[in-house]
């Protein structure tokens, strides 16, 4: 799940050129801060200046529509200047993070006590960047952590050598007579240990529903048994339950993807131990659930402490490494993975009821437990699962490395045991790291800045699954160890490639220290699908963050196009988490942009946070050519669940892909024409589904509903809505607004707005 991590009110963007009145804030915001950072003392000149800076919440999950990000790049700019020019004159490191602490509370970007626990908790790594990276500038931090606030600079490419040729020459939409394989995608689920039934789920932070703060006041705000729609994670009840639905309702699973994110949102109150903890119970639950199926799990940039840093393998300072977390996961997911992706791991509106809330509240583990057990039993034909990233709560301020490790342990530890015998495919959420989004890159091997610590523990999680079949290969391990990355060869002709895209996330600010950790997993990726194509191979792809989010870096997911446009047809899946949105995205080719290529599909959440119904999604692939041929959501309604305390919800079909959208397959041709209403689910499909939709609102309003569950808390989606929607569905690198401004959507009408 996308949450920007509060340490950026360190990071905040640039203006390239600000009118006249802006410049004037400017220059009186930087007299501001100087004088603030020297007296400590609010000046009445500062203050009158602060009267005119609403940036207020401007860095959480769902941001103000009235933030002025022209504003917020000017703040950005003046206290990264700031805060290199007072290290490079030998000001106390200590001193400058009291200084953030302040002025994240005197902006009102967060309450004192999320300002001070995740600055706090980023101190050192952010710290270790600046001191050895003294050329860093205002205009280059912000452009890549306000990258999707449009702060602008120049940034470096990423040279990626994609083997030369074309790809194989596959006609996509065809199903074979073999035999469909059934997969799981689990995604998300945010365990939050600290869920509180009765606890107020309309608080004024990033994590309601936390029992430090106690029961609610009023019978409105409190938070529900099952959870909460408004911004609470995921009690441990709730994800018990679903965990034990799919085990009952789905005996046909075959394997599980896991794509990240199990620690919660309370980002400002994280360790190592506990993250380490929360890791191997959601781990080991799902084993025992699931004893029988192979998960493949992938990191969500929650996993880390602190949140989002994945620091680069050079970085081996124990207080900066990664290292923990990949060794602790290469020997746990190492039960499912092969011993060979270790390596590549270890590198790199009613009372709030029982299941969660539709407000900013998080996964109560019980309804992740009910989920996956209902997915079980429902599902008795998933081949595969894909877990793309995010366990991790949005509890960002109060991360630890420990209790990310704890959470991601719990969390996989639960999959494997519900869904023992299905192979459960996972990749790192942005919310694994701690603090939030930090993949540190290998060079940075310091133990407090390294991310090698969420590397190796998941390359040990996944070990555990050598208890019920290994369904991770030995040789999987080299790869988790090196970057949290790897490949599994899963039957003949069929290959699973497991990518940590944390690396590439905005949030990550080892991106600022060097980006060859990124090069050097787009490289290899590259060369994996390479040999795919050579060994007449098909491949799916595990990645917790979409490369077309807005908070991808930019080189990152121009390489990635690229490498998909190249390997197309040997690409037959992609499946990403992150957003906790039901949507998918569609690749077009950069030199033909008529032309489909490739769909990538989110598998929703099992949190509800926020506003949401939580949901897992059951994909049936083709034996043969193991094209996606249909896709099943199934949920159920929080508000109805929280009426009965203890009483298993009511799960749900809420949709299958072909039946609501009256398509015969899901090719990347069959997308594009059921934009414009045809009859398949290729990538040409989708294409013209898209441009159908932009003119039948009755289609995109049914998209709106599947994209929340049917969430009682969600409004209308008016045209406006709808048309980002839309772009969002087709734009693959920020900013490149071919489909948006000329094709698919606006029919060059809304060029400017999006």
């Amino acid at each position: 799940m996308k949450l920007k991590a509060l340490l950026c009110v360190i990071f905040i963007g640039v203006s390239a050129s600000a009118a006249e009145s802006n410049t004037s804030r400017r220059l009186s915001f930087r007299k501001g801060i100087k004088e603030f950072a020297e007296s400590r003392e609010v000046s009445k000149d500062f203050v009158a200046t602060l009267a005119t800076i609403d940036i207020k919440h401007s860095l959480r999950q769902t941001p103000r529509l009235d933030i002025d990000n022209e504003v917020l790049c000017m703040v950005c700019d003046e206290v990264v200047n700031l805060v290199m020019e007072e290290l490079q004159t030998g000001s106390n490191p200590q001193d400058l993070v009291d200084v953030i602490i302040e002025l994240c509370v005197l902006l009102e970007v967060e309450s004192r006590e999320v300002c001070a626990g995740t600055i706090t908790i980023s101190a050192d790594p952010v710290l270790y960047i600046a001191q050895n990276r003294p050329n860093l500038t205002g205009a280059v931090v912000c452009a890549t952590f306000l990258q999707d606030n449009d702060c602008v600079a120049d940034l470096p490419a990423l040279d990626v050598r994609i083997p030369e040729g074309q790809t194989i020459d596959v006609e996509k939409g065809l199903q074979s007579d073999a035999n469909p394989i059934k997969i799981l995608q689990l995604t998300d689920n945010h365990y939050d240990p600290h869920y509180l039934i009765g606890g107020n789920a309309n608080c004024n932070e990033p994590l309601c529903c936390q029992s430090d703060k106690g029961l609610a006041e009023n019978a409105a705000d409190a938070a529900g048994y099952w959870g909460d729609y408004r911004d609470c994670d995921s009690p441990k009840h709730a994800l018990d339950e679903a965990y034990q639905h799919i085990r009952e309702q789905h005996s046909d699973i075959d394997y599980i993807f896991f794509t990240g994110d199990v620690i919660s949102h309370r980002v400002w109150d994280t360790t190592r131990e506990n993250n380490s903890m929360y890791l191997y119970q959601t781990f080991t639950d799902l084993y025992e659930i699931f004893p029988d199926i192979p998960i493949f799990p992938i990191f969500g940039n929650h996993e880390p402490h602190p949140l989002n840093g994945f620091a680069p393998p050079s970085v081996t300072a124990p207080e900066l490494s990664t290292n923990w977390l990949y060794e602790e996961m290469a020997e746990l997911w190492g039960k499912w993975l092969p011993e060979d992706t270790k390596e590549t791991i270890l590198q790199i509106l009613l009372t709030a009821g029982y299941w969660g809330d539709y407000r900013d509240c998080d996964s109560p583990k019980h309804a992740l437990d009910e989920a996956y057990q209902h997915i079980r039993e429902q599902h008795s034909d998933i081949d595969y699962i894909f877990f793309t990233g995010d366990v991790i709560s949005h509890r960002v301020w109060d991360t630890t490395r420990e209790n990310n490790s704890m959470y991601l342990y719990q969390t996989f530890t639960d999959l494997y045991e519900i869904f023992p015998d299905i192979p459960i495919f996972p990749i790192f959420g942005n919310h694994e790291p701690h603090p939030l989004n930090g993949f540190a890159p290998p060079s940075v091997t310091a133990p407090e800045l390294s991310t090698n610590w969420l590397y190796e523990e998941m390359a040990e999680l996944w070990e555990m699954a050598e208890l019920w079949g290994k369904w991770l290969p030995e040789d999987t391990k080299e790869t988790i160890l090196q970057g949290g990355y790897y490949t599994v060869l899963v039957r003949p002709g069929f290959r699973v490639i497991g990518i940590n895209s944390n690396v590439g996330y905005t949030f990550n600010w080892w991106i600022l220290y060097e980006t060859d950790t990124i090069t050097a997993q787009l490289q290899w990726l590259a060369d994996t699908l390479y040999e795919a194509e050579q060994n007449s191979e098909f491949v799916h792809i595990l990645t917790h963050i979409s490369a077309g989010d807005g908070t991808a870096y930019i080189p990152y997911s121009t390489q990635f196009w690229r490498i998909v446009e190249r390997f197309a047809n040997t690409i037959t899946g992609m499946f990403y988490g992150h957003s906790h949105w039901d949507e998918w995205l569609l690749y077009h080719s950069a030199t033909e942009p008529t032309k489909p290529i490739n769909i990538a599909w989110n598998g929703g959440s099992l949190t509800t946070f926020s506003n949401l119904n939580r949901n897992y999604k059951i994909y049936t692939v083709d034996g043969e050519n193991f094209e996606v041929l249909d896709v099943e959501s199934w949920t159920y309604n929080l508000t109805q669940a929280n009426l009965n305390p203890g009483v298993p919800p009511e799960w749900f079909k809420l949709y299958s892909f072909k039946d609501a959208y009256n398509v015969n397959n899901l090719s990347p041709a069959e997308i594009r024409n059921l934009l414009i209403r045809v009859n398949n689910l290729s990538p040409a499909e989708i294409r013209n589904l898209l441009i159908r939709t932009a003119d039948d609102n009755s289609i995109m309003q049914m998209h709106y509903t599947h994209r929340y569950r049917n969430a009682d808390t969600r409004g209308y989606c008016n045209r406006y809505c709808m048309l980002g929607d839309l772009c969002r569905m087709v734009v693959v690198v920020r900013g490149e607004l071919t489909q948006c401004n000329t094709g698919i959507v606006c029919w060059g009408t809304c060029a400017g707005w999006w």
